[in-house]
This record gives structure tokens, sequence and C-alpha cells, in this order.
């Protein structure tokens, strides 16, 4: 009696010390916690779903996939468990089999609003999605609406995707795991299926989300938002999903490449009346913003990034994701990485700008 119980607590400090590891930034920590918990309970459902949920956590959705699975067979009954597999479903591009478990999900915890809104999300995009058709090369698995996509700019989508995906590894030093799912869209199908705000070129929420209505070719205009839409898988990878927007997007927008010094300008005009946006705003999304607003949280993004590229090299922005994928809050990894506070840094770029 006493060893079951000893082993049961080896097992929940495991288990715990695992979560721990994965929020400090841990992720090989965190798998060798919860692969000796799993040893210890190799018939505990609950401890399956959360090796899944760490999986996902770092973007390795196809063999989250197979634990999410076992831990439902070992479960049925667990909410969290047909949850993870159902998110992990959705990272796989397997929308249906999504739905079906979000939907066994709500039966079992009808009160947990996160399933809601994935439910309701995600049988919003596989009824849209239905009837698409699959293309896919080495690093992407793309979908489509069968006669909205030629075959020729399908191929020159998944041709520029990969030269940039090249570039990106090379540049960043990140290799992303598994597949990345493309999705092409007609105008209005994309607008339905990611709610976004008609600013917006393409998304990227996990899937590289394009309208391509009328196009025929990758333009060079196309080929950029590709690449900055793309820089956004790595960037999430380097940063183990804790980039402050503000960095996500500067970093997206400089990889284009683009440069701020065209708005140099307005920029000083922006900060000369004090009508700049603090870097502690610009930590959240920008999608709620109208198009005024949106436009100038890029430009400010970009502009603080090239900043601190160009005053303390690029090597301060590595650190900066570094610092963050351990655990470290965005101002805090801004101070370790350049010394500068939020406050010190936005003073400092304004001087730079007078």
């Amino acid at each position: 009696m006493k060893l079951r119980e000893t082993k049961k607590s080896l097992t929940e400090a495991l288990v715990a010390l695992a979560i721990q590891e994965q929020q400090l930034g841990k992720p090989d920590d965190a798998r060798s916690h919860i692969d000796r918990a799993a040893s210890l309970a190799p018939e505990d459902g609950r401890i399956a779903a959360i090796y899944a949920w760490l999986l996902l956590k770092q973007d390795r959705a196809s063999l989250a996939q197979s634990y999410a699975e076992d831990a439902v067979r070992k479960d049925d009954d667990s909410e969290f468990a047909h949850k993870v597999l159902a998110l992990a479903y959705y990272k796989n591009d397997h929308l249906q089999s999504a739905v079906d478990e979000f939907k066994r999900a709500k039966a079992l915890d009808p009160s947990d609003s996160e399933v809601d809104y994935y439910l309701k999300a995600t049988s919003r995009e596989a009824k849209a999605e239905a009837e698409f058709l699959s293309d896919a090369s080495t690093h992407f698995n793309m979908r489509y609406e069968g006669d909205k996509a030629s075959p020729q700019l399908r191929n020159q989508i998944l041709t520029v995707l990969e030269r940039h995906f090249d570039d990106l590894v090379s540049s960043m030093g990140v290799l992303p795991r598994d597949p990345i799912v493309v999705v092409l869209y007609t105008n209005q199908t994309y607008f339905d299926v990611t709610q976004a705000p008609a600013w917006t070129a393409a998304l990227n929420d996990g899937k590289l989300r394009i309208p391509v209505e009328g196009l025929t070719g990758v333009s060079a205009e196309l080929s950029r938002v590709l690449k900055h839409e793309l820089a956004h898988s790595f960037i999430r990878q380097a940063t183990n999903g804790r980039c402050p927007v503000w960095l996500n997007e500067g970093l997206a927008q400089l990889l284009e490449p683009r440069s701020a010094a065209q708005f140099r300008s307005q920029l000083g005009k922006l900060f000369a009346g004090g009508h700049q946006a603090p870097l502690e705003a610009l930590e959240g999304s920008f999608i709620g913003y109208n198009t005024g607003q949106a436009a100038v949280a890029y430009i400010e993004s970009l502009a603080y990034v090239e900043y601190i590229r160009d005053t303390y090299g690029i090597n301060r922005l590595s650190d900066m994701m570094r610092y963050l994928s351990e655990g470290e809050s965005p101002e805090e990894a801004l101070k370790s990485a350049i010394h500068d506070d939020y406050s010190q840094l936005e003073e400092e770029f304004s001087r730079h700008l007078r």
C-alpha cells in the first residue's frame, strides 16, 4: 500500500514538473519528466492527455495526435482528453474529426468556454472547406477550392513558400517539425472563415490562410506576404509561442524584407505629438484595430525592431526570442537583451527620431 502511494506521489510530482518546465521554456526537460510519469502509470489516460498537450505546445501536432488518441482510449469520459485530441486533429487539418471531438468534449463539460469557441470556429471552417482538394510539397500541405486556384498558381505558391522556408531556416536557425498547412480561399470565404478585419492581406493562426481570388501567379507583393506570414510560424517556434505582437510583426516585416525608413517623417510627427502607441499596448493582437490604428501599429513595430537591429545588432533580437522562449516576460526579455525596459526604449527611440 505504501509503495503504491509513493509511486502515485512520484508520478504526480513528475507531471507537475513537466508542466512547470514547459512553462519555463524547457521542452526537452518537460518531455523527460512526462516520459517518466507515463512509464510509472502506463494506463493513466490523464498523463497521456497531458503528454499530448505538451507536444501541442511544442508544435509537434503529428506526435501529439497519437498520444491524444491513446488518452481517449484509456479514459473516454475525460473532457480534457477529447479536447486535446480535437486540438491535435485541428492542427493536423482533420477538420471533421476535430469537430466531432469538440462536440464530445462539450457534451462532457458544457461550461468550457474554450471548447465552445473552438467548436464554433472549427465547424465554420469545416463547412467552408468540405469540398476543398489537397496538394503538398516537402514542407507544406495545401488545401484549396477546386476551380478557384489554377494548377500554375498552386505550384508557384508552393515553390515560393519552399524558397522562403529555406531562407528562414538559414536566417533564424529554426526548423519547424511538422508540415505547415496552407489554405487558399476566395476573398469571401477567407473573411467568412477567419472573421478577420478587411485590412488583412493574409493570416497565420497556425495555418497560412491566403485569399487568392483573381490571382494567376505569384507577384512580388504576394511573395512578400507569403514570407511575412510564414515567418510567424518560425517566430512562434523560436519563442515557444511567447512572442509579443509588436516583436512578432516587426520581425516578420523585417524578414520580408521591409524597412521603416520611408515612414520616418510620419513616425517623427507621431512621437512629437505624443500620439504613438506605448509598447505595452502593442503586446496583444492587432485584430481589433481599425485600418488606421493597424497601420500605425505595424509601422511602429517595424521601426522598433529595425532600431534594435541597427543600434544593438541582429543578435540582440535572437537573444530576446531566446529569453522569451525561456519564460521571461516581453519587457524582461527586452531588458535582458539590450538593458532597456519599455520606457527607456521608447525615450531612446524618440530621441533617435528627433
